[in-house]
This record gives structure tokens, sequence and C-alpha cells, in this order.
């Protein structure tokens, strides 16, 4: 029987060696970017309550769309501490991503939050909130030196599934241009790759949009990848459409 919780889908497609492919939604609170992101091959969505100012009506919203097209939909909290956190999973959230995790009791600590006991200390909403995830994704992020140098600390945190590297951030904390990619920096994501496949841990990364690095990545096990946000990727289909019909007169 196919399994209906959709952190447990997602965790079995990057299991099965599938690239996890999520947009990134920031802009929008119309339900039908779900649809969007279905249709266009993605297979999940990351609602980015760190970075847009989403209302927890319009996080449920987006949600309870995701389900009814099937795909999976991962909230972005604001940090580890987020008292959200359980409101997202109960409203059916297949698993939380957390931003800046720097240390194995950080990644513990939102661990509790997000598992039922006897592994956590959520709080169970059945039967008022049906559609809640038991066995939730839980993604924390590496953003830091700090949290390059205890991946493995955060990886060793059962009921860790995920390291994600965020390139961005971590660019800007070892003081790389965005535009080069250094040993130093090469070096950090194999570090943190290592840290979680020695654990037995997933791992992926958001940010890099070189392609060959992304192909490298992947090729080197990577399995939870963003593409862009939806402000991103609407801005580059208009502006190659307006750039197609110009061409033209």
């Amino acid at each position: 029987m196919r399994d209906r919780r959709p952190g447990a889908r997602l965790r079995s497609l990057m299991r099965g060696d599938c690239v996890a492919l999520g947009m990134i939604v920031r802009m929008t609170r119309a339900r039908g970017i779900a649809r969007i992101a279905k249709m266009s091959g993605h297979d999940f969505l990351f609602i980015d309550t760190q970075h847009a100012p989403f209302s927890r009506e319009s996080i449920a919203d987006l949600i309870v769309a995701a389900e009814g097209v099937d795909i999976p939909a991962l909230v972005r909290v604001r940090g580890s501490d987020d008292p959200d956190i359980t409101l997202h999973l109960d409203v059916g959230a297949a698993g939380v991503i957390l931003p800046n995790i720097n240390s194995g009791e950080e990644a513990a600590h939102a661990v509790s939050l997000c598992r039922l006991p006897p592994d956590g200390r959520r709080s169970s909403a059945k039967p008022t909130a049906p559609g809640g995830d038991d066995d939730p994704l839980v993604v924390c992020m590496i953003e830091t030196t700090t949290g390059v140098a205890n991946a493995d600390a955060i990886a060793a945190v059962p009921g860790v599934d995920l390291l994600h590297i965020g390139c961005v951030d971590l660019r800007v904390a070892m003081g790389v241009d965005p535009d080069v990619r250094p040993f130093e920096f090469a070096q950090a994501i194999l570090q943190t790759a290592h840290a979680a496949t020695s654990r037995g841990k997933l791992w992926g990364l958001g940010g890099e949009r070189d392609q060959a690095q992304r192909a490298k990545c992947i090729a080197n096990g990577a399995r939870f990848m963003t593409t862009n946000t939806d402000e991103a990727l609407l801005l580059s289909a208009a502006t190659a459409a307006v750039a197609s019909d110009r061409a033209r007169y």
C-alpha cells in the first residue's frame, strides 16, 4: 500500500537514488503554485518563511494545496526554536527545513519539536488534524564554518534525515566571492557530504546555480536540491518570452 505520509514518500524517493528537486516559494500566496510545481516536474515545495512574510494561514493553504496535487510541501522555518514548527506539521507539511544549525545540540532540540513521544516532545493534534505527518522529514541547513566543523555531530543526531548546504550563506560566512568556487569551499561541501553519508543520512544543497557544479554534487551523492525561487523562475520565463517577441520586430 502506498504510504500516505508525504515526508515518508519524499524520504523513500531519495533513498531510491532519485534526486528530489524543490521549488522555493517566496513571492506567491496562490494555491496554484503547487500545481505549477507539480506540472513542471518538481518533487517538493520549499515554502520559505525565513525570507518571506507568510501568514500562518497562507502557509496552511499552500500545504493543503500541495497535498491536493500530491506534491510534498516542506517549510523552512525561522529557526530551530520557531514556535510554529508543530503547527506546520499538524496541517500536513512533509517536514521542516531548519536554517543555520551549528551543533548537535541545536539539531537535537529541533528534532524534539518535530517528533512525537517517545522520540520527541511534539504534541499530537489527532484527530483534529488528520493531515498531520507523524514521520516528517527533518532537514538541517549547514550555512557557516561552525556548522561544517560540527556536521558529523549534527548528522549523528537520531531523527535528523538530511544535511542541506546553504551555498549562498556559507560562501558569505567563508568570505568567498559568489562567482568563484575555491578549494576551501569545495572542501566544505565534501566534508559536509561525508559527514552525512558516513552516518547514513542524506545530503543536498541549494543556492548553487552553476550547472556543472550541481551535476558534480549529484555524482557525489546529493539527493536534495532546489532549482530556484518562484520569483526567479517567473522572471526568467517572462524575460525569455519578451526577448523572443522583441526579436520578431
